[in-house]
């Protein structure tokens, strides 16, 4: 299905701007003139021909309909092109105990056999809402934590639905003022007892765990015989390591744009 970063209420007002029949060159302008850009008036343009309120190429014949049929009409289209997994993906995010996150969708489609970026994600989103196919709801929910480091730690990834690595590490270290050091040796000993996961290979994490148990939270050194079985999944993530003097530098240990989250 196609997506299309608009706004419904503005391509509703774009339809009924346009005259019955007009040339397409003719048809930017007039929304050039509205405040849009060449490569915006288009897209909106190639929206409305996507729902069935434009036809023709260069000639164009334009649909009038009310709001009201109008949004019905983008409504029935969604969801005879949505892919299923979309809604399913959703409905299981939902239920989940704790808030939804962008990313938290984006894995639950990863794992149906979807591979979809955010900005996509995002889009979807917010046409599902405009036409009521979803809505979005704040919740309160009892939860059995305590008020140590693991506890602050969940509760701060259950109310966000997850976070980036380096985000819920400066959060926490503000919140408690601890070393973040200190923070990332506990975020691997929560992935380790099944209490978080982690969006990046096992290998990576592995090289991680192995860096903090022996007291690197920053970067480690490492002979290039000694790295050889981690190259691979290096070179998957190039930020995270250089090569300098014959050996191997690991930088950003447990840290970075990783997303984590609870389980």
């Amino acid at each position: 299905m196609r997506v299309f970063p608009i706004s419904l209420l503005r391509a509703y007002k774009i339809l009924q701007k346009l005259p019955n029949n007009i040339r397409k060159d003719d048809a930017i302008e007039v929304l050039s003139r509205n405040g849009l850009s060449r490569k915006t008036a288009l897209t909106y343009l190639r929206a409305l021909k996507y729902w069935g309120l434009i036809k023709g190429e260069n000639e164009l014949e334009i649909k009038k309909v009310s709001l009201d049929k109008f949004l019905s009409i983008v409504r029935n289209k969604t969801l005879e092109e949505i892919d299923p997994r979309v809604i399913e993906a959703i409905k299981e995010v939902h239920d989940l105990p704790f808030s939804y996150s962008i990313k938290l969708i984006e894995n639950k489609l990863r794992e149906k056999g979807l591979e979809v970026s955010l900005w996509y994600i995002r889009n979807i989103l917010r046409l599902l809402k405009s036409v009521n196919i979803i809505v979005s709801e704040r919740k309160l929910r009892v939860v059995d934590m305590d008020t140590d480091i693991d506890s602050i730690i969940l509760s701060n990834l259950y109310m966000s639905g997850g976070a980036y690595l380096h985000k819920i590490i400066s959060k926490i270290a503000t919140i408690l003022g601890i070393e973040r050091c200190e923070i990332k040796k506990k975020l691997a000993n929560m992935i380790r007892e099944g209490k978080l996961g982690i969006d990046c290979e096992e290998k990576l994490l592995e090289l991680w765990i192995w860096a903090l148990d022996r007291g690197h939270c920053d970067e480690i050194v490492m002979e290039l015989d000694e790295a050889e079985k981690y190259i691979d999944v290096l070179n998957r993530y190039p930020e995270l390591y250089e090569k300098a003097d014959g050996k191997i530098i690991i930088k950003k240990i447990m840290d970075g744009q990783i997303f984590i989250y609870p389980l």
